[in-house]
């Protein structure tokens, strides 16, 4: 759900909980924080921030950090989060580095170059980047 805050979009992410568990929420502060991805176990969330680069945090906000990683809002994790695709400037106008690391920035080797701004994505049945 997005809103609006002093002229600012903002990102309101609200976790609906089954019932007898307890609900949550938080705002994703401007400018305009975008694309939250659930981890698989629902531990925690990745997401772009606009003035760092990817974060992680708990669903109720909390614990909030910086991944060392390259700045970029186009990514994607593996099934079971040991890898991570990004789509990340080559410093040639229109090209861009597909790269896959670990999530703590280890490993990261370009796999292949694109066009400007793609979402990679992993294929379901094996651990191929794809654009």
């Amino acid at each position: 759900m997005a809103a609006v805050q002093r002229g600012l979009p903002i990102l309101l992410l609200v976790v609906l909980a089954l019932p007898g568990a307890a609900r949550g929420g938080f705002y994703f502060p401007p400018p305009a924080d975008t694309h939250p991805i659930w981890s698989p176990d629902g531990s925690s969330i990745v997401y772009y921030g606009t003035a760092e680069g990817l974060h992680v945090v708990s669903p109720d906000g909390s614990g909030d950090r910086l991944l060392p990683l390259p700045s970029t809002p186009y990514f994607a994790f593996s099934r079971d989060w040991h890898w991570i695709v990004l789509d990340v400037f080559s410093g040639t106008a229109g090209r861009e580095n597909i790269v896959v690391s670990r999530p703590d920035g280890s490993e990261a080797r370009i796999v292949g170059t694109a066009f400007c701004c793609f979402e990679p994505s992993f294929s379901p049945d094996r651990y191929d980047a794809f654009a």
